[in-house]
């Protein structure tokens, strides 16, 4: 936003505020009509200052430390987990809490600590990996028990492909009822390895051994006061 204060020859910028916001959708009955939002949480989750290039290790690792731990993915998820057992203390831990989030927290920090009776809503990539549930008797390589079955079909495969039928669902939106064609797999699980096969593709263009260039993005990481890494930057480049 512009400092209104500034002179009008100059666009002087001023920090903005970070906030994750919740609200509770009201239905006067349960039917497909419109639905009233209120408010019911914000929460201020401000950017951290960033230290200075002549700074000390240990104030540098802090720095890195703490951002892990205010990420919006993760502050958005312990503010999932306070609705919820709100409601539980409020007597409403019969009702189911259904939440409808943005891409950015369809992920493993959110989607792993989701507390029970808790659905989340929230769009993937098209391309992303999925699997069916394991079978209980089958074993991997290494004598444990699977994790992942059978792979499926990536979303954009499935919305192409004629195995799956198409569905007609009805839902509120833009001042009326609309019908929504979808497809619907139930039970999957999700490996998000995505950036990894980049990696390996990119590697095997270019001649270098992938545990060679994992052990040389590390090196790049442990560099000290060197948040940009030259290999990643080079690697999403080519990609």
């Amino acid at each position: 936003m512009r400092d209104p204060l500034g002179p009008p020859f100059q666009t002087n910028l001023v920090w903005g505020q970070r906030f994750i916001q919740t609200s509770l959708s009201l239905c006067s009955r349960m039917e497909n009509i419109q639905a009233t939002t209120v408010p019911v949480d914000l929460h201020h989750c401000p950017s951290l200052k960033k230290p200075k290039k002549d700074c000390a290790e240990q104030d540098y690792k802090l720095y890195r430390e703490t951002q892990k731990k205010t990420k919006l993915s993760i502050v958005g998820a312990q503010r999932i987990s306070a609705l919820r057992k709100g409601l539980d203390l409020d007597g409403h831990s019969e009702k189911r809490l259904v939440v409808s989030v943005d891409g950015s927290y369809t992920n493993e920090s959110v989607l792993k600590k989701l507390d029970k009776n808790v659905t989340l809503i929230g769009r993937i990539r098209k391309d992303c990996r999925l699997y069916e549930l394991p079978d209980c008797s089958e074993t991997n390589e290494k004598g444990g028990k699977r994790v992942y079955g059978r792979e499926l079909p990536t979303p954009e495969q499935i919305r192409q492909s004629q195995d799956y039928e198409w569905k007609e669902v009805k839902a509120w939106a833009a001042g009326k009822v609309h019908t929504f064609p979808v497809k619907t797999v139930d039970t999957v699980r999700w490996r998000n390895l995505i950036n990894q096969f980049r990696a390996i593709n990119w590697t095997d263009s270019v001649k270098i051994n992938f545990s060679d260039f994992v052990t040389m993005e590390n090196k790049q990481r442990s560099t000290k006061n060197n948040p940009i890494h030259v290999l990643s930057n080079l690697f999403y480049a080519r990609n």
